[in-house]
């Protein structure tokens, strides 16, 4: 079966969401829930959701901020100046998912 491209892009998150395994192509949004989950040891479905600020939730503070940026800018080549990231946070998946989007030229995830 193949996937159109623009739905590739969509992740749909929920209890009985489809996680990729390791060895399937992640998305872009994909990996952005990975690095979240993995390094912030929460799980995107019912409480935390796409739309979930991660800052109000007390899930990232300023230095894990700090390291989701670094990963951003190293997983997908992009160049983030300080006050990109300071003006504007991006503080749920959505936003996060556009923020990259929006550099990279692509599409967001519709969550």
């Amino acid at each position: 079966m193949t996937i159109p491209p623009a739905a590739a892009e969509v992740t749909t998150l929920g209890p009985t969401a489809h996680r990729p395994s390791k060895e399937q192509a992640l998305t872009r949004t994909d990996k952005i829930i990975r690095f979240i989950e993995e390094q912030f040891l929460i799980e995107f479905g019912d409480e935390v959701t796409p739309q979930s600020d991660l800052f109000k939730d007390g899930i990232i503070d300023s230095f894990g901020y700090i390291r989701l940026m670094g990963y951003l800018e190293e997983e997908f080549s992009l160049k983030i100046k300080s006050e990109e990231f300071l003006l504007d946070v991006p503080s749920t998946l959505e936003q996060i998912d556009r923020f990259v989007a929006d550099r990279q030229g692509g599409p967001a995830c519709a969550g």
